[in-house]
């Protein structure tokens, strides 16, 4: 009987030391400064809502003024606002479109900044149509013909500066993200310029035709100012 007794007490110890350690374990785990980046992360990987963080745009800012110039018949200098229209909420991203409200003398056409692809640190401009959305919401691809505008990496041009053709790169200056596209095939080839800052979002915009022919340009008015 006394051996039995003993046996109970040496398993009931064992037991109890093991369920120390898995709790020591545990607390281990919540100490650690990764932990709730962990568990956030998991929470919106589960999560269908699309909670991503973006690292360029802030999520709750659908509209931002700038100081515009337009140079087109005439030479327009006003405040406009860039507006963002979201068509699609992702998993992983969100597809939007960048536009600018109606401005007199600007034809229509050129007041579509363009549609974008933007994962968290990454912005990718496409081509809208309905074949390119289904393929972005159904696998993830990216239509052939997308490009890069916005990463942390740069991108280095494939032509020499005084190669003819369609030039684009990117270039990176601490928190803030430069592509730049020209075509110098002719004098007056189309030229387009983004500059996007981190946590803030487009903070300079220009495009048009050689010799500032039909240009646009368009740069963020400070924060302070946006009210």
């Amino acid at each position: 009987m006394k051996r039995l007794l003993l046996l109970i007490l040496i398993t009931y110890v064992i037991l109890v030391s093991g369920c120390r350690e898995i709790v020591e374990q545990d607390d281990a785990l919540y100490k650690n400064n990764d932990f709730d980046s962990l568990t956030t992360a998991k929470k919106n990987n589960d999560d269908k809502s699309n909670e991503y963080a973006s690292v360029y745009f802030q999520n709750d800012v659908l509209s931002m003024k700038y100081e515009g110039q337009f140079v087109f018949q005439d030479v327009y200098k006003k405040e406009v606002r860039i507006n963002m229209k979201i068509l699609e909420n992702l998993k992983n991203g969100r597809i939007y479109e960048l536009y600018l409200d109606p401005i007199q003398g600007v034809p229509a056409e050129r007041l579509s900044i363009g549609y974008f692809y933007e994962l968290r640190d990454t912005i990718y401009k496409i081509k809208l149509t309905e074949e390119n959305l289904n393929m972005i919401k159904s696998s993830g691809n990216l239509p052939e013909d997308s490009i890069i505008v916005c990463q942390n990496e740069e991108i280095p041009d494939a032509l020499g500066e005084d190669e003819r053709g369609f030039h684009q790169y990117i270039e990176v200056n601490g928190d803030e993200i430069e592509y730049h596209s020209y075509n110098n095939l002719v004098e007056t080839g189309y030229y387009e310029s983004f500059t996007w800052k981190k946590g803030v979002g487009l903070v300079f915009y220009q495009t048009g035709y050689g010799a500032e022919s039909e240009s646009i340009k368009l740069k963020l008015i400070s924060k302070e100012e946006q009210e």
